[in-house]
């Protein structure tokens, strides 16, 4: 805004100056034309009054002439008084106007000067000002950069990702335990006497029992888990009064199924989605200790019948 001012003062005073300089010289040409003018007509007075004479010479005396000629001077001395007179007012109107001119100017000056004061204060209150702001924003800058440090050392550290599950066994590791248990199962039958002695007994039942671990063990790699239907076992009351081998070989199995289960679960939830081959052998691993049960129940079933018919 004060810019503003400032620059409209400026053209106003140039256009003054400008209006000035005209106005001087067109006074200076009236001048010269109006004492032109006056000049013109005295002589012409002079041309008229001495026509006048010359015709009534022949009636006048030398003391009309010189009475005329005292009129001529006079006139000429009035005239010339009137002239200067009138150069004078003209003056004194000039000198007036020029008075209130310089006044206004000097107002104006007064004014162009206390903007000019204004503007270099505003110019150091603007310069303060940016100093100033540039300073806030170094502090902003330490502020947020030691706030994001704080953040850092408060936020607790990223744990790193739960390792993957352990690889189900192999099914060849099941199978060995389970030929292992029925080796213990058939040691502790022919300590108590229920395997019938006698070679040709034993090579029968070897045979028996080994061709059905072997099918068993082809419809396990096959996937076909089905087991075939059989009679339902007659039970004795000197077995069932009493846990056999294989009660204890179903309790240990059933305890190693839920502590795989259990372990799956928590492997489950740890990871929120195992990749397409862990899922493949889960789920093969699974079917296998799914059948397991039912496996051990067809061969108890089926040495509960050696040991009744045999």
């Amino acid at each position: 805004m004060f810019c503003v001012n400032v620059a409209v003062s400026k053209v106003a005073l140039q256009e003054y100056e400008e209006l000035k300089a005209k106005y001087d010289k067109e006074m200076a040409l009236k001048q010269a034309a109006e004492s032109f003018a006056s000049k013109l007509h005295a002589q012409s007075a002079v041309i008229k009054r001495q026509s006048a004479a010359i015709i009534s010479s022949s009636a006048a005396n030398e003391q009309l002439a010189k009475a005329m000629n005292e009129i001529e001077n006079l006139t000429r001395q009035l005239e010339s008084n009137e002239e200067k007179s009138k150069k004078e007012i003209d003056d004194l109107k000039v000198a007036l106007e020029k008075a209130g001119n310089v006044e206004h100017i000097e107002k104006l000056e007064e004014n162009v000067s206390s903007l000019s004061e204004q503007i270099e204060a505003m110019t150091e209150k603007l310069a303060v000002s940016d100093n100033k702001i540039m300073e806030l924003e170094r502090q902003k800058a330490a502020i947020e950069s030691e706030l994001r440090a704080a953040e850092k050392k408060l936020s607790p550290s990223i744990p790193p990702p739960p390792p993957p599950p352990p690889p189900p066994p192999p099914a060849s590791h099941v199978i060995d335990v389970f030929r292992n248990i029925t080796k213990m199962i058939r040691k502790n039958k022919e300590a108590k006497g229920l395997v019938p002695a006698g070679a040709d007994k034993e090579k029968a039942g070897n045979e028996v029992y080994a061709a059905a671990i072997d099918e068993m063990m082809e419809r396990i790699k096959r996937g076909n888990l089905q087991l075939k239907p059989i009679a339902a076992p007659r039970s004795s009351t000197k077995r069932a009064s009493k846990p056999t081998a294989m009660d204890e070989m179903h309790g240990l199995l059933v305890k190693l199924k839920r502590t795989n289960s259990e372990s799956e679960s928590r492997a489950r939830a740890e990871e929120e989605k195992g990749t397409e081959l862990s899922q493949i052998l889960l789920r093969r691993r699974n079917k296998t200790e799914g059948s397991l049960p039912e496996i051990m129940e067809e061969v108890k079933e089926s040495e509960t019948e050696d040991a009744v018919f045999g």
